[in-house]
C-alpha cells in the first residue's frame, strides 16, 4: 500500500488558519526527522504525555520496570518522568503494590490514577525539577487532562455520594482549580448519561457522552463547555448510532477520532469559527489524536500495521512522523516535538523526534 501521504491529501484547510503562526522549535537535541528512544528499559512503557515546565519539556509515561515493587504483584505500573531537555529520567509514583497509569501532565502538575482495585486520582507539582507532596483529588477517577489552571477527569463521586454505586458507571466530568479553594467542583452532573474522556485547555473542556442508539448505548456525542463563561454544556458532534472518541484540544481547535465513515477517521472542530474539519479521511483506521498549535498527529494503519502521521492545518497537509517496523501508538505532541508507544523492540518503549 501506498504511504507516500502526499498522494493521500486528508484535510480541508478552513479560511482564516494562515494567520495561526508556526509552532516554535524546542531546543532538545533531537536531530529533525529521527526517531530516538526516550526510555528503553526492562518493561513496557507506553502513554507518553508531554508539557513545558519550568525545567522545560517534560515527558511522563507509565513504566512497568520491576524496580521498587512487590515481587509478584498484580499492579506493575508506576509513573517515570524525564526532563527532555537535560535528558533526566525521574520516578515520579512507584507505588509498591498499585498500580499508577493514565498519566497527564501540563506545566509543573501531573495527575494520574492509583489503583488498587479502586482508582483514585493523585497529583503533584514539580519542585525543582522533582515531585512534591502527592495529593489526592478524587476518590473515584478515570484518566486526567490538564492545561493551566484545571484538571478535569470522569468521577463516579457524585452516585457514591447518594448512595447509588450500582450506577456508578454512569460518571460525570468533574474538575479541579489548581490556584482555587482545594475542592473538586461539577463540570457536568447527569444521572442518566455516562460522560467520560474529558480533555482541557485552558477553561474549555471536551468530553464524550453516551447515549442509546439502535444497538444498546451504541451513540458517542462530543460535549463541551467552558468552564468561566458556560452555564451549562452543548453538543459539539456525533451522529446517532456513531461514534466520537478520544477528543483532544487546544483551543480553538478541538480533534477526535470518527467512525461515522465505517472506519475510524479524524475529524475537527474550530470554537472561532463554528465549522468542522476533516483532518484525515484516509484508508484503514486513524485514531488517538492530540493537537498542539497548528498541528495535529494520530495513529494510523494505512499501511498494515500503526504508524504516525501529523496534519498542518496552515498548510492543509498531511505527513508522515514515524514509519517503522511494528507499531507506533499513542502519539501526542508540545510544540515540535512529537512523542510515543513504539514495540520496534522487545517490548514497548517511549521514543521520540523533533518534526521536519
Amino acid at each position: 500500500m501506498n504511504r507516500n501521504c502526499a498522494s493521500v491529501l486528508c484535510g480541508i484547510l478552513l479560511p482564516g488558519l494562515a494567520c495561526l503562526a508556526a509552532d516554535p522549535p524546542a531546543n532538545t537535541g533531537l536531530a529533525p526527522g529521527k526517531s530516538i528512544p526516550l526510555c528503553a528499559v526492562a518493561g513496557d512503557q507506553q502513554a507518553a504525555a508531554i508539557s513545558s515546565g519550568d525545567s522545560g519539556l517534560l515527558v511522563v509515561w507509565q513504566d512497568s520496570r520491576p524496580d521498587g515493587k512487590q515481587p509478584g504483584t498484580d499492579y506493575p505500573w508506576s509513573l517515570y518522568g524525564q526532563h527532555l531537555q537535560q535528558g533526566r529520567e525521574f520516578p515520579i509514583h512507584v507505588p509498591p503494590d498499585a498500580d499508577a497509569i493514565m498519566p497527564a501532565v501540563g506545566g509543573n502538575t501531573i495527575a494520574w490514577m492509583h489503583n488498587r482495585g479502586w482508582s483514585a486520582l493523585l497529583m503533584t507539582t514539580l519542585k525543582d525539577g522533582q515531585p512534591g507532596e502527592l495529593k489526592e483529588i478524587d476518590s473515584t477517577s478515570s484518566k486526567p487532562s490538564i492545561d493551566g489552571n484545571f484538571v478535569v477527569w470522569a468521577s463516579a463521586k457524585n452516585r457514591h455520594d447518594v448512595g447509588r454505586g450500582d450506577i456508578s458507571w454512569i460518571t460525570d466530568i468533574r474538575g479541579f482549580e489548581l490556584n482555587g479553594p482545594g475542592m473538586g467542583f461539577d463540570v457536568t452532573n447527569s444521572d442518566r448519561l455516562p460522560q467520560f474522556a474529558p480533555a482541557v485547555s485552558g477553561s474549555t473542556v471536551v468530553w464524550q457522552e453516551l447515549h442509546a442508539g439502535a444497538s444498546g448505548w451504541s451513540s458517542t456525542f462530543l460535549r463541551c463547555r467552558n468552564i468561566d463563561r458556560d452555564a451549562g454544556s452543548h453538543r459539539l458532534a456525533g451522529i446517532r448510532d456513531r461514534q466520537c472518541e478520544n477528543p483532544a484540544i487546544d483551543d480553538p481547535f478541538v480533534v477526535w477520532q470518527d467512525n461515522r465513515n465505517g472506519n475510524w477517521d479524524i475529524y475537527g472542530f474550530d470554537l472561532r469559527s463554528g465549522k468542522e474539519l476533516e483532518i484525515c479521511k484516509g484508508p484503514g483506521d486513524q485514531t488517538n489524536p492530540a493537537v498542539h498549535g497548528s498541528t495535529v498527529v494520530w495513529q494510523d494503519n494505512r499501511g498494515g500495521d500503526w504508524d504516525i502521521y501529523r496534519y498542518n492545518l496552515i498548510a492543509g497537509k498531511t505527513f508522515p512522523v514515524v514509519i517503522a517496523a511494528h507499531n507506533q501508538t499513542e502519539p501526542d505532541i508540545y510544540g515540535d516535538v512529537v512523542v510515543w508507544t513504539d514495540d520496534r523492540g522487545a517490548d514497548k518503549d517511549i521514543y521520540a523526534t523533533t518534526l521536519k
